[in-house]
């Protein structure tokens, strides 16, 4: 074969790696456009390519740089960035090793129905594996991750919050001794912020858009004082697939939210922190005292 067939040869073989997709508009795409011949020297280049439609270059500017005067068959630097631009498309568009293995094929083969399977499982594969559950594999579009195959279990999560009260909201606030009551002119403080956190746990969908809406068996709510921190701690049980936390951080947040609203009248300087989860149980992930279990 000659190096000019050999070129050509491969050209087409990168357009074909680097081919169009409809799903990804505006995306970058980068081809292998052929060589260029002037006497003996040959100059083999890239065109990036930036177009509203990925399936088609018109009126898109190519930008030519040059790889090497060598073909690339005997050019390690060309191969090189070959590979590179090859990984870079595999890490955009999430191909798997299956759909690699089927390009590597001729062109006029045809690819066996095991084969496809294994492409279709590899890709459910990849999916299911994604860090991210709720985002989608080009980053685009957010949902709510579907838990219908999950198994049936006994969930249970725990988080907490802190209210610290500046030294004029202690004086102007009768607390009781044991510290499990704050009352104040608008009622007692902390038996309201029980109730709120309950409230707020139960309707946790409707506030974090991509909540599954959860019946809850039980939500408990507790308010302590010591000093002049309030610590709540905010209990959600559920007999589901999927977990509570989110019910028990939003409890715990809301409490705190209505401590705020009820002693804002004496000082703005009231600070709730520490809004964190410390327990989850009954799904695959453990939690207990505020880390993952096994870490």
């Amino acid at each position: 074969m000659t190096s000019r067939s050999h070129s050509i040869r491969t050209a087409g073989r990168l357009l074909s790696l680097f081919g169009s997709s409809s799903r990804r508009a505006s995306a970058t795409r980068r081809c292998l456009i052929g060589n260029h011949a002037s006497g003996s020297q040959r100059s083999f280049r890239v065109a990036t390519a930036s177009s509203s439609s990925a399936s088609h270059l018109n009126g898109t500017k190519l930008a030519l740089r040059s790889f090497s005067s060598k073909p690339p068959s005997d050019d390690d630097d060309f191969q090189e960035q070959l590979a590179e631009l090859q990984a870079e498309r595999d890490a955009l568009y999430g191909f798997t090793d299956n759909d690699l293995q089927a390009w590597g094929q001729p062109n006029n083969a045809t690819i066996a129905p095991e084969q496809l399977q294994q492409i279709e499982t590899a890709r459910d594969q990849r999916t299911q594996d994604m860090p991210f559950t709720h985002v989608s594999s080009d980053g685009s579009s957010v949902h709510m991750v579907d838990v219908g195959a999950k198994e049936v279990t006994r969930r249970t999560a725990k988080a907490q919050a802190k209210v610290v009260f500046p030294p004029e909201v202690m004086d102007a606030f009768f607390a009781t001794e044991d510290g499990s009551e704050m009352q104040g002119p608008k009622g007692p403080i902390f038996s309201t912020a029980k109730l709120a956190g309950i409230m707020a746990a139960k309707k946790t969908s409707d506030l974090i858009p991509l909540c599954h809406p959860l019946p809850l068996d039980q939500v408990q709510v507790d308010v302590q004082l010591e000093g002049n921190v309030a610590t709540i701690h905010c209990m959600c049980r559920v007999t589901h697939k999927t977990g509570v936390e989110m019910e028990a951080l939003t409890g715990a947040t809301a409490a705190a939210l209505t401590i705020y609203d009820m002693v804002k009248a004496v000082s703005h300087e009231v600070r709730i922190e520490d809004t964190r989860l410390i327990e989850k149980a009954g799904g695959k992930r453990l939690v207990k005292d505020g880390a993952m279990e096994g870490q």
